[in-house]
């Protein structure tokens, strides 16, 4: 709270520097399915959810200083634990970051898809992706718990 009783943009956030912010697809059925999966892993809750097409992702990658343009898949935002700066893990490096910060299950499947190297992971990421919503139907019902949702203004 700064001098004149307002919240500064960093104390409006629901957000702790060891919290990671995880984007997803918020109109994929496969996107919504491994989030609820993510979500039953985090037992601490460290990840905080929001959809690529809400404003709050645009705030919140301005506010990190992160490009978010031509974004269609998944982020996942951290501090760099070498460097300390803000970090956005794309594709399988995000998926795989977010189940490292769960409980031992999302460790072990994290360490299954690690398993493969990075540009193996990412093609059949990429080619996934092209059938998923054809594969997958959108889930309208899905809806982040409000403790869990990432908020980039005061509420």
């Amino acid at each position: 709270m700064s001098l004149l009783g307002i919240k500064s943009t960093t104390e409006s956030m629901n957000f702790k520097p060891t919290d990671y912010a995880l984007f997803f697809d918020g109109e994929c059925g496969l996107c919504q399915f491994c989030v609820r999966l993510i979500i039953r892993f985090d037992r601490t809750n460290r990840i905080k959810y929001g959809m690529l097409q809400d404003i709050e992702y645009k705030e919140y990658m301005n506010f990190k200083g992160l490009d978010y343009t031509g974004t269609t898949s998944v982020v996942l935002v951290r501090e760099n634990p070498i460097t300390g700066k803000s970090e956005a893990l794309l594709k399988s490096s995000a998926v795989i970051a977010a189940l490292e910060c769960c409980s031992k299950g999302g460790k072990i499947v994290a360490l299954g898809i690690r398993f493969w190297p990075r540009p193996i992971r990412d093609l059949g990421y990429d080619g996934f992706a092209l059938v998923r919503r054809a594969l997958f139907s959108r889930r309208v019902t899905f809806v982040i718990p409000k403790a869990l949702q990432l908020k980039t203004h005061a509420t």
